[in-house]
């Protein structure tokens, strides 16, 4: 599964579609919100998680959710 966040980065999920994956596998946000509501119907016990982000996106907000969410508190 691939899901890209942020502007201009659709193109991501463009070229992986054009390599042969799903399009029902690859997701595009700009809203972080509908972002984090995806990753909460997803997300399962010992999944592995990959996060690339960069600074101006933020995605430390996003890696802050999945571990309040999902962490060992």
């Amino acid at each position: 599964m691939l899901i890209t966040y942020g502007f201009r980065t659709e193109e991501i999920g463009e070229q992986t579609k054009r390599q042969g994956m799903p399009a029902q596998n690859i997701y595009h946000f700009t809203d972080r919100e509908k972002l984090h509501d995806l990753l909460s119907n997803l997300i399962k016990k010992d999944d592995t998680i990959l996060i690339k982000g960069a600074s101006k996106t933020n995605m430390f907000e996003t890696v802050k959710f999945i571990d309040k969410k999902y962490g060992d508190n």
